[in-house]
């Protein structure tokens, strides 16, 4: 048995290397870890904000933020607040929801702050490529690059099309339920219209707003820290492996000198 391992594991460890790298570098949702030292943003908080354009969505909600419980009120929120004494439109109104269905699809759009444009050395000189605004495989699409869209469930059961960070997600599937962070509308581009046609047929959505809830400018600032927790998690998931693997080498081999000592 210890001899069938030794060629065995190699290549087992060659296998979950390579899937481990995808899935910690691509896949692996870095806000999961961040957001647990991330404040929650007080309706308070919001208040103060001297222009407001949509940059807090995405942020973990806190004291005093709307909730909507169903799809009345869901079409209420979500767009500008009223300055209060006028008529005028002030900064985004942001609210929030705890859902206990979310249904991934395959639609991703790129983060803010990506670069388009890709550049690589070659020998007959720099290649640039670009990359694309939209993607549809969920497979060969790099998560560090790319935001998922969503359908979420509101409290009532209706459903709305939302662009969710990928650690909601997750967290939801670990509990089966999750509250959401803020979010605010916004129109839905032609392209994701055409994307999502089917859905928005089948689950009777809004065609027109979109529910966001991805902080680009967030985004934007913790990309390098986003990579690096990335590879924290690569690092300590590897470390796990072979720990794995050392343990079982050394029962293969305790269990092979017990079969050993009883044949004799």
């Amino acid at each position: 048995m210890k001899h069938i391992l030794k060629k065995v594991l190699p290549y087992l460890g060659a296998i979950l290397f390579f899937v481990d790298l995808y899935i910690s570098l691509c896949v692996f949702p870095a806000n999961l870890i961040l957001d647990l030292f991330s404040p929650k943003v007080s309706q308070a908080e919001l208040d103060q904000l001297e222009y407001d354009y949509g940059q807090m969505a995405g942020y973990p909600a806190g004291e005093g933020i709307p909730v909507a419980n169903n799809i009345e009120e869901f079409e209420e929120l979500g767009w500008y607040k009223r300055i209060e004494g006028s008529e005028e439109l002030g900064g985004k109104e942001y609210f929030t929801f705890e859902t206990d269905s979310i249904i991934p699809l395959d639609f991703f759009r790129l983060r803010g702050g990506v670069d388009l444009a890709v550049r690589s050395s070659r020998r007959s000189g720099a290649v640039t490529r670009y990359r694309k605004s939209f993607e549809t495989s969920p497979s060969f699409t790099d998560r560090a690059y790319y935001n998922r869209c969503y359908l979420v469930a509101l409290p009532d059961g209706n459903y709305v099309l939302t662009w969710l960070e990928d650690a909601y997600y997750w967290k939801y599937k670990l509990t089966g339920h999750v509250q959401l962070p803020l979010g605010c509308k916004e129109f839905m581009t032609h392209n994701e219209k055409e994307a999502m046609a089917s859905y928005i047929q089948e689950y009777d959505l809004d065609e027109d707003s979109i529910l966001m809830m991805v902080s680009e400018e967030r985004d934007e600032q913790r990309k390098n820290l986003y990579f690096v927790v990335r590879l924290g998690v690569l690092v300590g998931s590897i470390a796990i492996v072979i720990a794995a693997a050392v343990l079982i080498e050394v029962i293969a081999g305790k269990v092979a000198k017990a079969r050993k000592t009883d044949c004799v």
